[in-house]
């Protein structure tokens, strides 16, 4: 994986929060809400499901909100890598 800056993150789950900035640590913006996002990009989304409503995401829509090669980070295998690469993303399963 290139180093390179990420500032803004979007974090895809259900239930209880998994990855939070309350204290300020860190120097990017994690985003649960696409409303969030406030008509910037983001440049990585961490998928930390496996629930069967994000098997049939739409890759181009989450593609149209993000940076220039964004990263998608893959907790649980839910997607082929393959379709993510093809649609843009650096893709990387945990």
């Amino acid at each position: 994986m290139s180093k390179r800056a990420i500032t803004k993150i979007l974090v895809i789950k259900i239930g209880t929060s998994v990855l939070t900035n309350e204290k300020g640590f860190l120097d990017i913006d994690i985003i649960k809400n696409l409303e969030d996002l406030g008509g910037s990009k983001i440049d990585c989304v961490i998928l930390v499901t496996e629930h069967d409503v994000f098997k049939d995401m739409d890759i181009n829509k989450l593609k149209n909100i993000a940076n220039e090669k964004p990263i998608l980070i893959d907790v649980k295998g839910l997607f082929d890598s393959n379709n993510i690469k093809e649609a843009g993303f650096e893709y990387v399963r945990l």
